[in-house]
């Protein structure tokens, strides 16, 4: 090879990484680890319990400036509520991938990741870290879906139902896939969409504009 075309190489590929750079297609230091939340809901007929592991990927894209990103992949939690008359699932909708962060900051140092916490207990959710919480009242009907007000579970559901908490722990178990799937059966490959169709007015926006697909599924 001459050296004209050495150098022409070596120009193409320091255009690439300045491109990719640019782009921010170039990721530094990805970490990933596995989120378990749980729901637990006390009923008339006893406590109900479910859960789902979601995947948690960290890193920081270098363009024209770094910047940090975190993604959640995987399904909302749902419970199966044997309410009378009243909506049957709960959802707990998925959340920002900064969650763990901010719960167990107080656990971590420079040299300890999050992913290196699976031997803590697992960590109550309140206040504003608390998942959205949402029902629908026909499943079939995406834009049937209604907000639940989880220090009154008892007005979606009735009597006798509240919610006793939501947790979060670091877990080395596998990431759930399926069970979401299972009872919503119209969920888009794409997230984006809301769950209904804008109405071409921007006040009074009807609930089910402001839950989207992705909320319940990140892939």
């Amino acid at each position: 090879m001459t050296i004209r075309k050495i150098l022409i190489a070596v120009s193409t590929l320091f255009l690439l990484l300045v491109l990719a750079q640019c782009t921010g297609l170039i990721n530094t230091t990805s970490r990933s680890w596995n989120e378990k939340i749980t729901v637990i809901v006390d009923t008339p007929l006893g406590e109900v319990t479910a859960f789902a592991v979601q995947k948690v990927v960290t890193g920081t894209s270098i363009g024209v400036t770094s910047r940090g990103y975190a993604t959640r992949l995987g399904e909302s939690v749902v419970l199966k509520l044997q309410s009378t008359g009243k909506p049957g699932y709960l959802f707990a909708l998925l959340q920002g991938g900064y969650l763990a962060h901010r719960i167990y900051k107080s656990d971590r140092n420079w040299y300890t990741s999050i992913g290196d916490l699976d031997g803590l207990p697992p960590r109550t959710l309140l206040g504003k870290y608390r998942p959205r919480l949402v029902t629908f009242e026909d499943i079939n009907d995406p834009e049937s879906v209604q907000q639940v007000d989880p220090d009154n579970l008892a007005a979606s559901f009735g009597a006798g139902y509240s919610l006793k908490a939501v947790t979060i722990e670091i877990s080395d178990e596998k990431k759930t896939i399926g069970r979401l799937e299972k009872v919503i059966t119209w969920l888009s490959k794409h997230p984006e969409p809301g769950l209904c169709k804008p109405t071409g007015r921007s006040e009074n926006i009807p609930f089910c504009r402001l839950v989207k697909h992705g909320d319940f599924i990140g892939r």
